[in-house]
């Protein structure tokens, strides 16, 4: 018998077919493979959410936000309402299949589970501290309760080999459990007759630090003293002051806008400091561009040196500028990188292949012990 699915995440996931999240398609392809029971979503609001906010207090917004979306009362709570709702579905799923690790679906041993991540709290913390904003006993308590709800998944799929090592590594979980299944990209177009002529860059992102725009700005002004015609476009970021060469897009709503920037641009870059696994990379080489990337988290498992784009270190200014120099003066070898990403979109980092590679475990999770590893 197929058994039924239920997500849950914190994520909207209800309108799935709309795809408005970044992994509302993951559920339309697993729906050719499985009946989809419905979705549960367990956010906080009210007094309950106030009070962790106050709680987790801290002067810097961003250390705020992620204090209280990390706290363990927030995670305890989630796993409450998860739980009720579960309860009240009871019979209409056999197996529960959660995004990320901000709860846990309910009591272990109540029913069947699956958990799909990009990232653990031990890798931030190990990689990236800023994002791991917990004193010591908060953090201590999160990685138990995040521990835990690996352990007590039937499987536990990530998005990168990187990842998968954590979760087993970190977190004492049977490496037979634990899979690394990818991710798909959310755009995949047409570029039979893309050109890659105009020296044109693409950034799109919405952390500055994080995503390493002080270093590609530094890179940038390199990359003009060969090529004074580059420009660089930047989505996600509102101007951070007039640099020669660079356009600055800010937020952008509409999704066609955000598809003709990909499809206008020669090279992408994302100079990140820490990534889990880029939902923009997945984009990128979906629209058929090179990608410029930092070797780092799970992006070295989507861009592959000298095949579908260069990989560069961290916080390196010069290393950056040379790549991007070498890309935007070559169009020849731009379009060959470019090709060679869309092709493995269109062969591996899509969410049709994706799903296919979760189906036997979904389909054994009920069971004692998991499928045979394909």
């Amino acid at each position: 018998m197929t058994p039924r699915l239920l997500g849950a995440a914190l994520e909207p996931l209800a309108d799935y077919h709309e795809q408005r999240t970044r992994t509302s398609r993951l559920f339309v392809e697993l729906e050719r493979l499985f009946p989809i029971a419905g979705f549960v979503r367990p956010v906080l609001r009210g007094p309950a959410d106030w009070a962790i906010k106050a709680r987790a207090f801290h002067p810097q917004r961003d250390a705020w936000r992620g204090r209280a979306w990390l706290s363990p009362k927030a995670f305890r709570l989630r796993t409450e309402l998860a739980g009720r709702e579960l309860s009240r579905r009871e019979g209409d799923y056999d197996v529960v299949l959660q995004l990320q690790t901000l709860f846990a679906p309910g009591e272990p041993s109540a029913h069947p589970y699956a958990v799909y991540t990009d990232n653990t709290y031990t890798l931030t913390r190990r990689h990236y501290p800023a994002w791991a904003p917990l004193g010591e006993a908060a953090a201590r308590e999160w990685i138990e309760l995040e521990q835990a709800t690996c352990r007590n998944a039937a499987v536990v799929f990530a998005m990168s080999e990187w990842a998968r090592r954590a979760v087993v590594d970190d977190y004492g979980c049977d490496p037979e459990r634990v899979v690394s299944v990818g991710a798909g990209s959310n755009l995949v177009a047409e570029v039979a007759g893309k050109g890659y002529s105009p020296p044109v860059a693409l950034f799109v992102g919405n952390k500055y630090e994080l995503k390493g725009v002080p270093t590609l700005l530094r890179a940038w002004e390199l990359v003009r003293r060969e090529l004074p015609q580059a420009r660089l476009r930047v989505v996600g970021l509102d101007s951070r002051g007039q640099v020669p060469g660079v356009e600055w897009l800010g937020w952008v709503t509409h999704r066609a806008v955000l598809e003709r920037e990909y499809a206008q641009a020669s090279v992408f870059v994302l100079p990140s400091r820490f990534e889990a696994f880029a939902t923009a990379l997945l984009e990128a080489m979906g629209s058929g561009l090179p990608c410029v990337a930092t070797a780092v988290g799970g992006s070295p498992e989507i861009v592959t040196e000298g095949e579908t784009g260069l990989l560069v270190p961290p916080d390196d200014a010069e290393a950056l500028a040379a790549a991007l120099s070498q890309l935007l003066s070559d169009p020849t070898r731009a379009e060959r990188l470019g090709r060679a990403g869309h092709a493995r979109v269109l062969e591996r980092l899509n969410w049709r292949a994706v799903a296919e590679r979760m189906a036997p475990y979904l389909g054994a999770a009920s069971s004692s012990g998991p499928p045979a590893r394909p």
